[in-house]
């Protein structure tokens, strides 16, 4: 597998007020994946990357930051193409078809400064998935021997990487930093980082609304 990437961009900040600033940008991405082996082809992708950053600032202490970004998932080549590994007798089936997740991201932030040192934050985010990636079935020859003798057998159907559709994920997390000075312990910090979310995607075979892939409720 072989791609050629070319991105460009520009970005621009706008200091409004004292208190307000804007920071707006566009990337815009264009790439040629090219496959040979089991399965040969070349496709093109184009993905404009827009994102929107307003920081406000109202307190010496406080700070509000609102944020959208379009961001696009880096492809694992290794999922395109199938391989066999000999030593340990282990077939991987690629899929030739796969598409890059796509996430439009929406973020807010109130960070608050406690001394010279010390901080606490909480960022509430969403995220909108296109194209979202998880395990599919799949069967790389549907006329072999395997397939002609038990089309649904294990020696037809595969699991590989694919896409199944939108999906959405959201969360809150909260990150501390709390110097130990007045405890006595000189230079010292207490560090906390916890969050909690959830996410969704409707499965393409059962039909049925559930979790992203390996999305943890809590961290």
């Amino acid at each position: 597998v072989e791609e050629d990437r070319y991105e460009g961009f520009i970005n621009s900040t706008w200091r409004a007020t004292p208190q307000l600033t804007l920071e707006a940008g566009f990337n815009y991405e264009l790439s040629t994946i090219k496959q040979s082996g089991d399965a040969q082809d070349e496709r093109d992708f184009e993905y404009p990357k827009p994102h929107v950053v307003a920081t406000w600032t109202p307190t010496k202490e406080d700070q509000m930051r609102v944020a959208f970004e379009r961001t696009v998932a880096q492809l694992d080549f290794g999922e395109f193409a199938s391989n066999v590994q000999l030593v340990q007798g282990q077939l991987t089936i690629g899929n030739p078809t796969l598409q890059p997740e796509q996430y439009s991201s929406t973020s807010v932030q109130w960070k608050r400064a406690i001394g010279q040192r010390g901080s606490v934050s909480l960022t509430l985010s969403y995220d909108k998935i296109d194209d979202t990636q998880d395990l599919i079935p799949i069967r790389p020859d549907p006329g072999s021997a395997a397939c002609l003798s038990n089309f649904n057998g294990p020696g037809c159907v595969f699991t590989a990487a694919g896409n199944i559709g939108d999906g959405e994920s959201w969360g809150a997390r909260v990150e501390a930093t709390l110097p130990l000075d007045d405890f006595g312990i000189k230079g010292g910090q207490l560090k906390f980082t916890g969050g909690a979310g959830d996410s969704r995607v409707t499965d393409p075979f059962t039909g049925q609304e559930r979790v992203l892939d390996s999305n943890a409720t809590y961290d």
